[in-house]
């Protein structure tokens, strides 16, 4: 007796490729998170992003890639399988724009009324990371309290650099690009 048998295909499915970021827009410099996933054909995947920029291309799965021009960009995540299978996944559009620069105003400079030696800075548009410059160095410890008011702390190290009697320039730099300079004397 002769009979029929169906096999039932068991190969694997069709590779395919996901991709995703975050974010999709911001000022440069622009710092996206990007994830990719693989799914079907023969692990294991390896992974290739282009992130339209001219930049070098990354093997990571999950990549982080900064975009420090202005710039409408095509992020491509293709995949290839242990079978030499490919597939892409649909291109992330990622628009890069410029900072609006947004000068900080500074209206007074006074000492701190308590010790340790310190300043209090008073204005407008001050905002949060802003940064002091005194002498041409950063002074890292500048501690942001609201949009019209920053301090400057660093007691006798402070005091060394705004010496009493003399008069110093101090520039103050908004995240934004935004800048401003102040002199100050007590």
């Amino acid at each position: 007796m002769t009979g029929k048998v169906n096999v039932a295909s068991t190969g694997p499915t069709p590779l395919s490729a996901s991709a995703s970021a975050a974010p999709l827009t911001g000022v440069v410099p622009l710092a996206v998170s990007f994830t990719g996933a693989a799914a079907g054909g023969t692990a294991p995947y390896t992974y290739s992003w282009t992130f339209g920029d001219g930049s070098a291309d990354s093997s990571q799965q999950n990549p982080s890639h900064t975009y420090n021009q202005k710039g409408t960009y095509s992020a491509v995540l293709t995949v290839t399988d242990s079978a030499s299978g490919t597939a892409q996944a649909a291109p992330i559009s990622i628009t890069a724009t410029l900072p609006s620069s947004n000068p900080p105003v500074i209206t007074a400079i006074k000492k701190a009324p308590a010790p340790p030696f310190g300043l209090v800075v008073i204005g407008s548009n001050l905002q949060n990371g802003i940064k002091v410059y005194i002498g041409g160095a950063e002074w890292t410890r500048t501690i942001w309290k609201k949009t019209t008011k920053i301090k400057i702390a660093g007691g006798k190290a402070l005091k060394a650099v705004v010496p009493k009697g003399s008069t110093t320039t101090l520039l103050f730099v908004n995240p934004d690009g935004g800048s401003a300079t102040a002199s100050f004397t007590w």
